[in-house]
């Protein structure tokens, strides 16, 4: 942006990447977070992301069953699946992606989805693999972290990404998160 000249642009965009580093700080030294300010750190980042591309729309929804300011989970794991998404699953040139993050309730577990309408999580590896070796680091992590959250915490969260085409749903990715559902930050 400063090299096209965009300074206005690039200004929006270094004091939302100031805020969101600031945030990551904070959190990263916590355990767990409210899921309002998971929402929250999303919808900045996403916002920040906007600043860059313009090449995506999204949601959030929270089930109405859910009281984001009095769950609480882990930091940081959502947030790399939509990157995945916004980096990894782009479309032609001129199309729109939609990426919808839902919170959902399901029995006394916390649902996240997120699902977006890209080229697909099977159609990006082989687009990797015929231009770089490249190794995928965050979703490697995420799964990292939440073997080390289920062992420490006894949480039995699970983490399933599928390839839309696969379940006859169109082109895209969805990435579901089970996490149970605390009331407390410890």
């Amino acid at each position: 942006m400063i090299l096209d000249n965009e300074n206005g642009k690039a200004s929006r965009y270094l004091s939302k990447f100031a805020q969101l580093i600031r945030i990551t700080l904070n959190q990263s030294s916590k355990s767990f977070i409210s899921l309002h300010n998971t929402i929250d750190y999303l919808q900045r980042y996403l916002e920040m992301e906007q600043i860059r591309t313009n090449n995506f729309k999204y949601t959030i929804e929270t089930d109405n069953e859910l009281t984001p300011e009095d769950i609480y989970m882990p930091p940081m794991l959502i947030q790399p699946l939509i990157e995945n998404a916004i980096w990894h699953g782009e479309l032609p040139e001129h199309e729109i992606m939609q990426i919808n993050i839902r919170f959902q309730k399901q029995e006394n577990k916390l649902l996240c989805i997120v699902e977006d309408n890209g080229i697909g999580i099977e159609a990006s590896l082989k687009k990797k693999e015929d231009t770089l070796s490249h190794h995928s680091l965050g979703i490697a992590n995420i799964r990292q972290r939440i073997q080390v959250l289920n062992e420490k915490y006894n949480l039995h969260s699970t983490l399933n990404i599928e390839d839309k085409s696969t379940l006859s749903l169109g082109t895209g990715t969805i990435a579901t998160l089970l996490l149970p559902i605390k009331n407390t930050d410890s």
